[in-house]
């Protein structure tokens, strides 16, 4: 089955304060989401993220829609997510980050 998404992270945005590392996600969508017969419609998605390195959880800080992929375009919406903690869940997208910004393997 092929990948209905591509997920990147650009090393500069990622910092660390500290056990807790924050980055910027990419994520390209194959198809257009959103509301079928509606304007707010996407392509692309950016994801501000945050992790708790020894806690294994992580919060989302921010998201912002946009209507071409690599987050080109005017974005159509942005949501503000955070002090919500959740655990990393295990064999995700999420995970990987994890590993990868927390040095676990």
């Amino acid at each position: 089955m092929p990948e209905l998404h591509t997920i990147d992270v650009d090393p500069e945005t990622i910092s660390r304060e500290g056990n807790l590392v924050t980055l910027l996600q990419l994520t390209d969508y194959r198809r257009m989401l959103g509301e079928p017969r509606s304007t707010l419609r996407f392509l692309s998605t950016t994801t501000t993220k945050q992790f708790d390195c020894t806690e294994k959880l992580l919060q989302w800080l921010g998201f912002t829609e946009f209507p071409h992929r690599m987050a080109a375009g005017r974005p159509a919406d942005e949501y503000v997510d955070s002090g919500r903690w959740l655990p990393v869940r295990p064999d995700s997208t999420d995970q990987d980050l994890w590993e990868l910004v927390c040095g676990k393997r």
